[in-house]
């Protein structure tokens, strides 16, 4: 080597070096000489496939990986281009960094028909950064892989995740996403790699194609069947990986798994069971985006600690306040001539502590409400405050003082002594505080408030954005509801049997079943509230659960018979439909719950051991391999797929309507209604009353409750059909819709986050304000 080709090359090293330390320097051209010497002639072997050989190269200031491209011929100079557009693009902590590449021809001896001649030989290299701990294919077939080790595991499917969102958030198309190209660094991080089949698509549509390339168990099945490729390729591809990392088994059989996913302990680890099943999908159109993949680890995030649920201690509550008053601002919506309204929550998240309150308005005269009570611990109160009516909008802002005086002492006891309490004629606001302190010796908290009348805003009502039923030329009587979520549509079950799917956006009918009515074995004729509807929605299925012991399922919108079998004996009361897995739970008379298995032509893989009737089951949204049922005991029973006994059981709540088994914050809380006044929270599994939710008006009774499908939150909906909005980590009182529809009967969301109503007469939809 020449002087001159000496400091060629020692430029060219400091070049990578410094590259190496700056991750901010965009990658550069490498000659062929280079690449070969800090590999020492390519001598040492790291790895490999059917593209080409990766060799370890060193750097003063660390090592490098050099993959050298093989079968060349059959690698088109765009392919070529392409990967290295795609590398270029790919700056993100959980892609393999990409340094720099190669692309000459050397003069090489070369056979051609049996002689020895000199030719020029193309040679493609890439250089990326040094990754020690090797791939996940490698970590699942070595000893490192343990049982134990599930928080790791859990960084990984995070990691590649959110290199995977980084990536189709670019447009790129990986396509060849498997075990051995997630590359491992020195903290186990993930690392995405090996882009040589990538593609960039233009507006991430759908493209067509006839090489099909890749490693076929990590191939979608519309690709395989249609040469489809697209974004939700790479979901696929990232569901089996997640189920790998899940059982720790390389290329675990995927016919197989309902063994493996039962048995899973860990909350998260089950959430991420019902993620990676959502992710293979045969059908793509039912994969989620990894958008919405990152943003259920999002949500993972807010849940319990890695140990089992048995060992997790209470949920601890955010910030270090234990009694809370939400908003520091009234605001009162202005109408002329008519009394002005607004709700502020006030929270004690005390344990063992109650908190006696007083509202003391600058101007007492003017406001009216329940200004004063006790609240026991875990407890937050909703009270409606009204302002008396006046012709124009006031612009003064007035002031509130709170009073919370914080006692251990018993409610009853408190409140006998309260009423002995007398202060002077005259006194001040101030001498009775201290007449109050002094005489009770409770600890004082003083919070002030301020008051103001603004003119009505858009947001503080509920948007209607259609309603079924509520004109005069339409009468209908809706005994219950389910929300299809995905399509604009509720399946609906009348008075007097019938069914049909009511199109919200259109306010159009379809896939309607005339009203019957059903015999039962016995000869007895039973009511049509007993006609129980569901959509299977991955199927484009309805289920229909029937007084006579059948289960009926029709294709909509045409409602063709699909399947009728019989599931009890007597009639079927209830239905739930699992989110991800083929299964049908119900439940019926003699009291006995099933659980049906479509994929297997509709056979009973579980019975469950039931003696009262149920009035409620569900899968838990957040954990579906746990159900839960309510008798009419008011006994909650827990039980997870694939076990015959229950794992909880809840007592104690036999004089509560229970209205909604399963909350937001995780797989351990279940709402119900207390004689209809509040909706309290328990945690099932520690069978501990968690928080209640009270509205300080007696005249009102919670109907409903349903919890937002992707964030912490709770509506209840009122016997006068008031709305409220709670926020399910703090249970602040967030929103209140004042008198929407009288007699609701039914709640739901849609999958965007509108909301759906059901009352006697009718449904609506609307859009609400969740801040």
């Amino acid at each position: 080597m020449s002087d001159d080709e000496m400091d060629d090359e020692a430029s060219e090293v400091a070049a990578l070096e410094h590259i190496m330390s700056d991750a901010s320097v965009d990658p550069i051209k490498l000659s062929y000489g280079l690449l070969r010497s800090i590999t020492d002639n390519f001598s040492n072997e790291i790895g490999g496939g059917g593209f080409g050989v990766v060799y370890q190269g060193v750097l003063r200031n660390g090592n490098v990986a050099v993959k050298k491209l093989l079968n060349l011929h059959a690698l088109p100079e765009k392919q070529f281009l392409d990967e290295i557009t795609c590398l270029k693009k790919a700056k993100h902590r959980n892609i393999v960094r990409f340094l720099g590449y190669c692309s000459e021809s050397q003069g090489e001896l070369l056979e051609f028909n049996g002689k020895n001649v000199l030719g020029e030989a193309q040679q493609k290299l890439l250089c990326f950064e040094y990754l020690p701990n090797g791939n996940i294919k490698h970590y699942l077939q070595g000893d490192k892989c343990q049982g134990d080790d599930w928080p790791l595991r859990y960084q990984m499917i995070r990691g590649i995740c959110q290199g995977l969102h980084f990536l189709h958030g670019k447009l790129i198309n990986h396509l060849d996403l498997k075990p051995e190209n997630v590359m491992l660094d020195a903290q186990m991080e993930p690392k995405i790699t090996d882009f040589g089949l990538s593609r960039y698509l233009d507006q991430g549509q759908s493209i067509i194609t006839q090489n099909i390339l890749g490693t076929m168990r990590y191939i979608a099945p519309e690709t395989i069947d249609k040469g489809e490729i697209s974004l939700k390729s790479d979901v696929y591809a990232l569901g089996i990986i997640i189920i790998e990392l899940l059982t720790g088994i390389d290329k675990i059989d995927l016919n197989s798994l309902d063994d493996y996913l039962d048995n899973i302990d860990c909350p998260r680890a089950r959430k991420c069971a019902e993620i990676a099943l959502n992710c293979k999908d045969p059908d793509k159109h039912n994969r989620p985006t990894i958008h919405e993949v990152t943003r259920d680890l999002n949500d993972l995030e807010n849940m319990i600690p890695w140990s089992s649920i048995e060992k997790v201690a209470p949920t601890a509550f955010p910030g270090t306040e234990l009694v809370d008053f939400y908003p520091l601002e009234l605001r009162f919506p202005f109408v002329p001539n008519r009394k002005m309204h607004c709700e502020i929550s006030l929270t004690n998240k005390h344990t063992d502590a109650g908190v006696w309150f007083m509202i003391i308005p600058e101007v007492p005269n003017r406001y009216h409400g329940r200004l004063s009570g006790f609240m026991s611990p875990m407890y937050t109160v909703a009270i409606p405050l009204s302002r008396k009516a006046e012709k124009d909008p006031p612009l003064d802002v007035e002031k509130f003082e709170v009073l919370m005086f914080i006692t251990d002492t018993d409610v009853d006891v408190v409140n006998q002594q309260i009423s002995t309490l007398s202060f002077d004629e005259g006194a001040s606001i101030e001498d009775e505080i201290k007449v109050t302190q002094e005489m009770l010796g409770f600890k004082l908290h003083r919070v002030m408030l301020t008051a103001v009348v603004v003119i009505s805003e858009d947001n503080d009502r509920a948007l209607v954005t259609n309603d079924i039923g509520f004109g005069k030329e339409v009468t209908m009587h809706v005994r219950s509801i389910d929300v299809h979520p995905r399509e604009p549509w509720v399946l609906i079950t009348e008075d007097g049997n019938r069914i049909h799917i009511w199109n919200w956006k259109t306010n159009g009918i379809m896939g309607i079943l005339p009203g019957k009515s059903w015999s039962n074995l016995e000869g007895g004729k039973v009511g049509p509230e007993d006609v129980v509807a569901k959509f299977i929605t991955r199927k484009s299925w309805v289920v229909m659960g029937l007084p006579n012991g059948f289960v009926d399922v029709r294709m909509y919108p045409t409602m063709d018979l699909v399947k009728e079998f019989r599931a009890h004996r007597l009639g079927v009361t209830l239905l739930a439909v699992h989110s991800t897995r083929p299964f049908l739970l119900t439940c019926g008379y003699p009291p006995s719950m099933k659980l049906w298995d479509w994929n297997r032509n509709w056979s009973c893989t579980g019975i469950f051991d039931i003696s009262i009737p149920v009035t409620q089951v569900m899968f838990n949204p957040k954990d579906s391999s746990i159900f839960a049922a309510l008798d009419k005991d008011g006994e909650v029973k827990a039980w997870r797929i694939g076990h015959p006994d229950p794992i909880a059981t809840t007592k104690g709540v036999e004089d509560y309507e229970t209205s909604q088994l399963f909350t937001y914050a995780g797989d351990r809380h279940f709402i119900a209604a207390i004689d209809g006044e509040a909706a309290l929270i328990w945690d099932m599994l520690k069978q501990e009353h968690v928080h209640t939710l009270q509205i300080a008006e007696t005249t009102e009774h919670i109907i409903a409750t349903v919890c937002h499908p992707t964030q912490p939150v709770l509506i209840t909906i009122s016997s006068d059909g008031s709305i409220r909005v709670w926020d399910c980590n703090t249970y602040r009182l967030k929103k209140t819709y004042m008198h929407f529809r009288k007699d609701p009967r039914h709640v739901g969301f849609t999958d965007s986050g509108r909301l759906v109503i059901g009352c006697s007469h009718g449904i609506s939809i609307m859009d609400i304000d969740l801040e």
